[in-house]
This record gives C-alpha cells, sequence and structure tokens, in this order.
C-alpha cells in the first residue's frame, strides 16, 4: 500500500520532469536531487539528535553494565543523571576575566560577556582567541563534571568519556 502512495505522487513528478527534461538519465539525477533537497530539513534534524544523544551514549553504556538485569534501575538512573546534568552551568574566562562564557550542561553557550575595554578595532583576532579560550574551557568543564558524576554512578569501574 506505501508503495502505491509513493507511486501516486511521485510517478506525476517524474513524468513532469520528463516532459520537461526528454533523457531519463538527466531527469533522474534532477528527481534524485529535488528528493534529496526535500529531505534535507529532516536530515539536518537526524544529525542534530545523534550529535546531542552522542554525549549521552558513553553514560549510557556504564549504566547498563552496572544494571544489567535491571532495566527499571537503568532508565531511573540514567533520567536523574541526565537532568542533573541539563540543569547545571559551567562558566570560564579568559584574557584576565575581559571574556566570560557560560554553558549549560547541555552544551550550549548560553551566554558571554565581553569587557567593553577589550574591544580593539585594530586587533579583532585576539578577541576571538579570547572567546574560542574561554568557550572552550567552559565545555571542559561540563565534560569533567560528566566524567566525575560518571565515576560517582559507576563507584569508580572506570570507562567515563573517552573524550
Amino acid at each position: 500500500m506505501t508503495m502505491g502512495f509513493l507511486a501516486f505522487i511521485l510517478g506525476p513528478l517524474m513524468a513532469l520532469l520528463y516532459r520537461l527534461i526528454p533523457n531519463y538519465a538527466v531527469t533522474m539525477i534532477v528527481f534524485t536531487v529535488l528528493v534529496r533537497v526535500a529531505m534535507l530539513p529532516l536530515a539536518i534534524k537526524q544529525q542534530k539528535s545523534t550529535a546531542k544523544m552522542s554525549v549521552y551514549q558513553p553514560l549510557l553504556n556504564e549504566i547498563q553494565e552496572k544494571y544489567k538485569n535491571n532495566r527499571e534501575k537503568q532508565s531511573e538512573e540514567l533520567m536523574k543523571m541526565q537532568q542533573e546534568l541539563e540543569e547545571k552551568t559551567y562558566e570560564a574566562s579568559a584574557g584576565g576575566g575581559v571574556v566570560t562564557a557560560s554553558v549549560s550542561g547541555k552544551r550550549e553557550l548560553k551566554s558571554l560577556t565581553i569587557d567593553p575595554d577589550a574591544v580593539d578595532p585594530d586587533d579583532v583576532e585576539m578577541l576571538e582567541d579570547m572567546i574560542m579560550a574561554a568557550v572552550n574551557q567552559a565545555l571542559r568543564q561540563q565534560e569533567e563534571d560528566s566524567a566525575a558524576m560518571m565515576s560517582k554512578l559507576t563507584g569508580g569501574l572506570g570507562g567515563g568519556f573517552p573524550f
């Protein structure tokens, strides 16, 4: 039944393309490009979701190892740990406090503060470097805290985050 639905929608599109471009090879290439462009928003959303879940994958593996026979406990511990991590905020500064970055446990930049005295139109690269240093330091703090929480959860069994 699904194939009939697809043929109903895509068949006329192929016929229209063939009328515009009377060459099956070129029509198939154009059709493929159109389908890929139409599916692009879904692909982007999938990549973002996968990247977000990759942060929690090592945590999930450790919890599954610790609570092999207790699915309820696995789920409970994972949800508790995920909520704790997401609620935290990590802050770091660079350039002696000139640039301060705040990152959430979801690894999202929440705020960026720049001292107005640090803005030198002739030396933008220095400001860019300080911003990157502050954001990266805040992200490292989040990763270290995640690893520490993981160690506490697994009782120091090792593992943790590989990054």
